[in-house]
């Protein structure tokens, strides 16, 4: 089983929605394929499985809980809105502060928004710069539940912004801040979403003009933010891209 919180979500009936995800992105045939592949490594684990999996450093230095990987299958959300879901992988600490050294916008001027947050970890790895405000969001109550945790719970010397919180709602009718703001995406959902979360964003730019930066790591869809008109490429490498909105 996994445990979140006081809630568990058991192998099984993960399998089946991971069946299912794969049904309606892959159709049928494919999906008896890879679900009887999976299947076979699941049980697999479950009989060589004897050592625990090695404590993770973030988590050990400061007692948090952003680790562990999530499949789809196991998330508290809807059977409908599967396929468009990612799992949630944390971020390597590194591979944040490599990416931030290239980012124009770090100061107390822009709020900074992970949409697709998760367990938290990028939040507290962005409170190391003097945003006004870091907020994640996320479609799961269970791992928004843990993430709120984790803020409590999280304390660094070098921590330069304390404000922060985390809201469980779908990105589709996410409304982002009025003020200037930066977006976080580490590769949260599928293309539909994405779609959505673009229209909403460029509206909310149109409505109220000012400064948008969006940092897109593992950008599987950056061909939807390359179409959009508001925002153009300030630095792309193969591990990510930065945009920066025409409007300021």
């Amino acid at each position: 089983m996994t445990n979140f919180g006081s809630r568990t979500v058991g192998r099984v009936n993960t399998l089946r929605r991971e069946i299912l995800r794969k049904l309606r992105l892959v159709g049928p045939g494919q999906t008896l394929k890879l679900g009887t592949l999976k299947l076979l490594r699941e049980l697999r684990a479950g009989m060589i499985r004897k050592v625990p999996l090695p404590p993770d450093p973030f988590d050990s230095k400061y007692g948090t809980d952003t680790a562990q990987e999530v499949q789809v299958g196991a998330l508290d959300i809807p059977d409908g809105k599967l396929e468009h879901a990612y799992r949630y992988q944390a971020i390597e600490p590194e591979a944040f502060w490599r990416l931030m050294h290239d980012f124009p916008g770090a100061s107390e001027e822009f709020v900074f928004v992970d949409v697709g947050s998760g367990k938290g970890r990028v939040l507290l790895l962005a409170s190391r710069f003097p945003f006004a405000e870091i907020i994640g969001v996320d479609i799961s109550a269970v791992l928004t539940e843990i993430a709120l945790n984790n803020i409590r719970v999280f304390r660094d010397e070098a921590q330069k912004c304390h404000k922060i919180r985390a809201v469980c709602t779908d990105a589709t009718n996410y409304e982002p801040p009025r003020q200037k703001t930066v977006l976080f995406l580490h590769n949260p959902f599928g293309a539909h979403v994405m779609a959505a979360l673009i229209s909403r964003v460029e509206s909310s730019i149109r409505n109220h003009p000012r400064k948008v930066f969006v940092i897109y790591r593992v950008p599987w869809h950056r061909m939807l933010w390359d179409q959009s008109k508001a925002f153009r490429v300030i630095r792309a490498t193969e591990e990510y891209v930065i945009y920066e909105s025409q409007c300021s």
